[in-house]
């Protein structure tokens, strides 16, 4: 598989990552991009393979012996990690949709994508907008506003959002990308 994006979600959510509130990581694999299947490798099958629980990752005999990984460092545990076909809406399932409620009770909820360029983050939380295919952030979105307008006409909400890349060690404002650092 072509590369990850790791999710970091902060949130006492009960919801989908079981009992433990707090920071939970998640893993997610896109398929190899069709650079990188022209570009080919000795690999001519998986490279990773998840656990049956899908709380692992463990990088195929093959693929160890291509990239020269030893046996131990071949495996990875997560909170829960997403194959290759897995939709946008298992994705926020996972990771945001559990936060939409924490919100409401007054907790600072944040997801962090972490990853190489090109391995899918921006996918991950933007997607299509407006289409099934819209990632995480336009869920949140969609969740909260749609939270806002089921509560008490008489309390107030104010809504704040920030949407930032870190690239060499330089902070862009994605929302008002004129801004610099």
């Amino acid at each position: 598989e072509g590369g990850s994006s790791t999710s970091v979600s902060k949130s006492d959510s009960k919801k989908k990552g079981g009992d433990r509130g707090g920071v939970r990581v998640v893993a997610r694999f896109r398929p190899q991009n069709k650079n990188e299947l022209k570009r080919g490798s000795g690999i001519t099958g998986p490279v990773l393979t998840i656990s049956d629980d899908s709380t692992g990752i463990r990088f195929t005999t093959e693929a160890q012996k291509e990239m020269n990984i030893s046996e131990g460092a071949a495996n990875f545990t997560f909170d829960y990690c997403f194959p290759t076909k897995t939709t946008q809406a298992q994705v926020f399932e996972h990771t945001g949709e559990g936060m939409i409620p924490e919100l409401f009770k007054g907790f600072n909820c944040t997801i962090l994508a972490y990853g190489q360029t090109g391995t899918g983050k921006t996918w991950s939380m933007m997607g299509l907008v407006g289409t099934e295919n819209r990632g995480v952030i336009p869920r949140l979105v969609e969740g909260i506003f749609e939270g806002i307008q089921n509560s008490d006409v008489n309390i107030e909400f104010a809504v704040e959002v920030s949407y930032v890349e870190i690239y060499l060690e330089q902070i862009k404002d994605l929302l008002q990308p004129a801004n610099d650092n």
